[in-house]
């Protein structure tokens, strides 16, 4: 007895093993690539899109039956199904946009072939930054080994995107959370608070979305408040795009990065390692003016003063263990 009606009606849309069983992960595995179930999802999604007034839809892993399907109809070709849901997603843009125009498709992979229908993505490409950067590369020599490194990273996975990709960055998510131990499970458990505060600043400044999982803010409440208004007052923090060869610094442990667009700049400095270290910090822009400027950072109201030197902005720091800079 099947545990779904559809598997009677239409056993030719599920994937199936060699010798024909349907099969799948933890559930029965739909064949993405069937032309008559991506109908059958398309006509469904078009309904609740219309019944309840949705705004978009979250798709939540639709590579995870990563296997081949040995189906009568796909036999010759096994591997189609694995990557189905890119035409399905395509068509799914199509129609949804030409019933409301401002409609959003959200989804987990981060790979560009995932980002050319959707308008979202989350940023489990960037998670194992984490781990690299908090244990100088883990060992794995083709690991990013230091914040340096982590906005190199950053720089060429953009550039590789379609324009306009966006990604939801996080330090915690729903997957995340239930991934380690009990007691292990929260950023600021692994790495402690300081580190998961400068964490989150260095993903939530960077441009895109950002999100936490509920309680993942706990004991780090007023700097995620201070980022997020950050981000709300000064829109180019969120908005904009990312420029990290503007800035240069003498530390490869500080992590920095120009953050600009038509609302304004910023220039976004965290120290990375928890150590206490004096930094240079060089802008590639022209300077605002003959004599010394003070700005302000935005987190903590901290002056910064930026000399001339070389046609260019100039300033010294000395910067704590995590300390996280907004200077604009």
């Amino acid at each position: 007895q099947h545990c779904h009606p559809l598997l009677d009606e239409h056993p030719e849309w599920f994937c199936t093993d060699s010798a024909g069983t349907v099969t799948g992960m933890y559930t029965k595995a739909f064949d993405n690539a069937h032309p008559g179930w991506q109908r059958w999802f398309l006509d469904h999604a078009l309904d609740i899109l219309r019944r309840l007034d949705a705004d978009g839809f979250r798709l939540d892993a639709p590579t995870y039956n990563y296997f081949h399907n040995w189906s009568p109809r796909t036999r010759t070709n096994a591997a189609v199904s694995m990557l189905g849901c890119l035409r399905l997603f395509a068509d799914l843009r199509r129609e949804l946009l030409a019933e409301r125009p401002d409609a959003l498709l959200y989804t987990e992979p981060s790979g560009v072939l995932h980002r050319v229908s959707m308008d979202l993505n989350y940023n489990y490409d960037e998670q194992w930054l984490v781990l690299a950067l908090m244990r100088g590369g883990a060992g794995r020599p083709h690991w990013a080994r230091n914040a340096r490194e982590v906005a190199e990273w950053f720089a060429e996975r953009d550039a590789a995107l379609p324009p306009g990709s966006l990604a939801a960055h996080h330090l915690d998510s729903h997957d995340s959370f239930w991934w380690p131990e009990w007691g292990t499970k929260w950023r600021r458990e692994q790495y402690g608070v300081p580190a998961a505060t400068a964490l989150m600043t260095l993903f939530a400044l960077s441009g895109g979305p950002w999100m936490q999982f509920v309680g993942g803010e706990q004991e780090m409440e007023e700097a995620v408040r201070a980022v997020n208004r950050l981000r709300l007052e000064r829109t180019f923090y969120a908005d904009g795009r990312s420029d990290h060869e503007a800035v240069a610094v003498d530390s490869d442990d500080v992590y920095a990065v120009l953050r600009s667009s038509p609302a304004g700049r910023g220039v976004v400095l965290v120290e990375a390692a928890g150590r206490q270290q004096d930094v240079v910090v060089r802008l590639d822009l022209a300077p605002w003016g003959e004599d010394d400027l003070a700005t302000v950072d935005a987190l903590a109201g901290r002056t910064v003063t930026w000399t001339v030197e070389d046609a260019r902005p100039v300033a010294r720091l000395a910067l704590g263990p995590y300390e996280r800079l907004a200077v604009e």
